[in-house]
């Protein structure tokens, strides 16, 4: 069982660690076992205009050409896919047996997100054969 809180690091290098009494409960109900302590520094939440190019363009073009190829797929199930394929931690079952857990993106920083949409944009070049623009990047469209 996994557990993840904040906290912070003041400048003289002591760590305080947010929501004490949830991390004393863990700990009790784990005596004994082993773990594994992971640290991460907090990065900012992505932002509205990556929300936007996500869904906008991203989603809109993948589903768009699973479309295409004779499925029927609207955002949210293509949105699912693509958590589930590029977004997933694999967690140990039972003893040497392990699965994938896909992880809510909202939960992404900007940097981590905008590897996640780098995953997405290579397996859309490799397997549909498509090119999905950079953010800021323009095309040109023609009619």
């Amino acid at each position: 069982m996994q557990l993840e809180l904040g906290g912070t690091i003041d400048e003289n290098g002591k760590l305080s660690v947010f929501r004490q009494a949830d991390l004393r409960q863990w700990i009790n109900a784990h005596r004994g076992q082993q773990i594994t302590l992971s640290l991460k520094l907090k990065g900012k939440k992505r932002s509205t205009p990556q929300n936007s190019y996500y869904w906008g363009v991203v989603v809109e073009m993948i589903k768009d050409r699973f479309n295409q190829l004779g499925n029927d797929f609207d955002a949210d199930e293509t949105h699912d896919f693509l958590k589930n394929r590029f977004n997933a931690k694999e967690i140990e079952a039972v003893q040497d047996h392990f699965i994938e857990i896909p992880m809510s993106t909202a939960r992404l920083d900007t940097k981590d997100f905008m590897d996640y949409i780098a995953k997405i944009q290579q397996f859309a070049s490799d397997f549909l054969g498509i090119y999905i623009p950079e953010p800021n990047e323009q095309l040109e469209v023609k009619f």
